[in-house]
């Protein structure tokens, strides 16, 4: 039985660990991308143009 479960703890051991990086990095997808209006205030080259 321990040589069973030896043989199995490695490709579950990966499943565990694929499950905690897919957990942790399901946020970082994104639903919207930011267009050229929302990002033309946080621009340093716009801001300057829009100074002077």
């Amino acid at each position: 039985m321990r040589k069973r479960l030896l043989v199995f703890s490695p490709p579950a051991g990966a499943l565990v660990l694929l499950a905690a990086w897919w957990v942790t990095q399901r946020a970082g997808v994104v639903d919207v991308v930011p267009t050229r209006d929302d990002t033309f205030l946080t621009n340093p080259y716009a801001v300057l143009v829009m100074i002077g």
